[in-house]
C-alpha cells in the first residue's frame, strides 16, 4: 500500500488552522535527540500554538531538552528527576493539561512526526462523535506505506476500512478495538472516568491495560484515515533490531495484564501467573536454560514485592467500572 493510496479525504488538507484547537499535545521524550527536531517542527508547522504543546522529559542524557530549550522556546518543557516510564512519564503530560481544561489531549511518541492537517482532522472527528479515543492512520516514517503493526491490527479489526481503502473509497471514521500506540486524541471524559496510566507498568502493556479500561466504560475508539501521523519504529525495523526478544518490561507486562483483568477473579488471576512461572521454570531447567530459569525466578520475585500495589490497582478499577455501569442504569 503505497503512501499515495491512504491520504486524506481526496488529499486535500483542511483550512481549519491547528492553533484554534482546544488541545493539549504532550510529547514524552527519553533519549530522543535524533528524532524530537521533527517531530516538533511538524506540530508547530501545522499552525499549532506552542504554548499548547508539552514535552515531558524522562531524563533523558543526550542532550533532548537541551534541544527543546533552545530550538523550541515556544514550546513548554517538563523535565522529571529520574525516567519515570512511559505511564508514569505520560501521566505528568496528562495531568497538567486536564488541569488546564484542555478538552482533547494528545498523546504523541517522539519518534513520530505529524501530516500538516492530522490534529485539525483529529479534532473534527473527536467533536462530531461522542466523547471517546481517536487515532491517526501511522504509516512508515518515510511515508511509504502503512506502519506494519498497525496494518496488522487493521487486518484484524477493522476490515471494512481495508475494505473500502482498496476500493478508493473511505469514511471519516471507523471503530476500532482499541487505539495504536504512538499517536492518540482522548476526550477528556476519558480519563475523568476511568483515570490515567496504571503507573504498575514502565514500558509494554499500559496502553493495553488503559484501552481495556476504557471499553469496559462504554466509550468507543476510532480510526481517522484522513489524518496521517509518521512514525519510525515500525515492526520491521523492532524486529531487525532485536526488539522481538522480550525484555523484562515486556515479559512482565504479561503477568500485570493477567493480574489486572477483573473480569475474572483475583485468587484465578494469581493461580494462572504462579501456573505460568512455574512452567518456565520446568521447561527452563529440562533444556538446562538457566537464562529463562533466572527470568522467570527473577520476575516472580519482581511480582511478590509489588503484588499488594497491584491489588490496589485492580480493586480502584473494578471499582470505577462499577460506577460506571450504575451510571448507565
Amino acid at each position: 500500500m503505497e503512501a499515495a493510496s491512504i491520504d486524506g479525504e481526496g488529499g486535500q488538507p483542511m483550512t481549519e488552522p491547528a492553533a484554534n484547537l482546544d488541545m493539549v499535545v504532550v510529547v514524552l521524550t527519553y533519549n530522543g535527540l535524533q528524532w524530537i527536531e521533527k517531530c516538533l517542527a511538524s506540530v508547530l508547522a501545522s499552525g499549532f500554538n506552542g504554548q499548547r504543546v508539552l514535552v515531558v522529559d524522562n531524563a533523558s542524557t543526550d542532550g533532548t531538552p537541551e534541544k527543546v530549550r533552545q530550538q523550541f522556546p515556544q514550546v513548554r518543557l517538563e523535565q522529571n528527576d529520574r525516567n519515570l516510564g512511559f505511564a508514569a512519564g505520560n501521566n505528568v503530560g496528562i495531568k497538567l493539561a486536564l488541569d488546564e481544561g484542555a478538552e482533547y489531549v494528545m498523546l504523541l511518541n517522539q519518534d513520530t512526526t505529524v501530516a500538516p492537517d492530522c490534529l485539525s482532522r483529529l479534532e473534527e472527528a473527536a467533536k462530531g462523535n461522542p466523547p471517546g479515543v481517536f487515532a491517526p492512520l501511522q504509516l512508515r516514517y518515510d511515508g511509504s506505506g502503512l506502519d506494519p503493526g498497525m496494518r496488522r491490527g487493521l487486518l484484524v479489526e477493522s476490515g471494512e476500512f481495508i475494505d473500502d481503502l482498496w476500493r478508493g473509497q473511505r469514511r471519516k471514521t471507523y471503530p476500532l478495538k482499541e487505539a495504536y500506540g504512538g499517536a492518540v486524541l482522548f476526550h477528556r471524559a476519558v480519563f475523568e472516568a476511568v483515570g490515567l496510566f496504571d503507573e504498575c507498568y514502565f514500558l509494554y502493556g499500559e496502553d493495553e491495560d488503559l484501552c481495556r479500561r476504557i471499553r469496559w466504560a462504554g466509550f468507543q475508539f476510532s480510526l481517522v484515515p484522513g489524518a496521517l501521523v509518521y512514525h519510525w519504529h515500525t515492526l520491521a525495523q523492532m524486529e531487525s533490531s532485536g526488539g522481538n526478544v522480550p525484555s523484562p518490561h515486556a515479559r512482565r507486562s504479561v503477568y500485570l495484564l493477567a493480574l489486572k483483568d477483573i473480569q475474572r477473579s483475583w485468587v484465578s488471576r494469581c493461580l494462572y501467573v504462579a501456573k505460568t512461572l512455574v512452567g518456565q521454570c520446568v521447561r527452563g531447567l529440562a533444556r538446562f536454560d538457566g537464562t529463562a530459569v533466572g527470568n522467570a525466578l527473577q520476575d516472580a520475585a519482581w511480582l511478590a514485592l509489588r503484588l499488594q500495589g497491584i491489588k490496589c490497582a485492580r480493586d480502584h478499577d473494578k471499582t470505577a467500572m462499577e460506577r460506571q455501569d450504575s451510571a448507565r442504569r
